[in-house]
């Protein structure tokens, strides 16, 4: 069984949590939420991802930041504050979720893949980065990229925030991450047998 850790359960973490228990794993989900303004929403979306996770063979959990992080598989980082305008920059984003992204991720192991959907994905890795954090993947075509300029901004305008396509991006690109780490975890099984 995987364990990985959704860090912000808002309209993207709990999409991704969605979109990942639809998939061929197993999994053990674990929900955390930083932003103490949001607790209760985060409390709300477990209980309406419970049943899902009942009928896909999964477990979903909500644990305190810094629990549990030490036996997870991987974290995925969705907290912080949305981007709600296409006028909003890089700069104000990363001001923002800087110190949410660093104080959400402070007892994850240094080497624990830890995959960064909060805007900007790549300033904040390499933040991350800089504090000794190992295996950073910012997952940035889970953002602005993956629909184009004008369709991402007729999307906020109208809409007022992204999901779906994200949540799904994001989520293939952590079971490619998983289908992989799984195929090198059995060659190196097969290896050792055939010693």
């Amino acid at each position: 069984m995987n364990t990985i850790k959704i860090i912000g359960v808002g309209r993207m973490g709990s999409s991704i949590a969605y979109t990942l228990m639809l998939g061929p794993h197993d999994l053990d989900i674990l929900l955390s939420e930083p932003l103490a303004e949001n607790q209760k929403k985060a409390e709300a979306e477990l209980w309406d991802l419970a049943p899902v996770a009942k009928a896909t063979g999964n477990t979903i959990s909500l644990v305190p930041v810094g629990e549990q992080d030490y036996r997870c598989n991987l974290v995925i980082v969705t907290a912080g504050k949305a981007r709600t305008s296409p006028e909003q920059t890089k700069h104000s984003l990363l001001k923002v979720n800087q110190a949410i992204v660093e104080d959400a991720t402070l007892f994850v192991p240094p080497s624990t893949p830890i995959f960064i959907v909060t805007n900007p994905p790549i300033e904040l890795a390499r933040e991350l980065r800089r504090r000794g954090h190992t295996n950073v993947i910012p997952l940035r075509k889970c953002t602005d990229k993956l629909r184009g300029k004008k369709v991402n901004e007729f999307v906020l305008v109208n809409k007022g925030h992204t999901m779906w396509t994200p949540a799904y991006a994001c989520a293939k690109e952590i079971i490619n991450h998983m289908s992989k780490e799984l195929k090198a975890s059995e060659q190196v099984k097969s290896e050792k047998r055939t010693r």
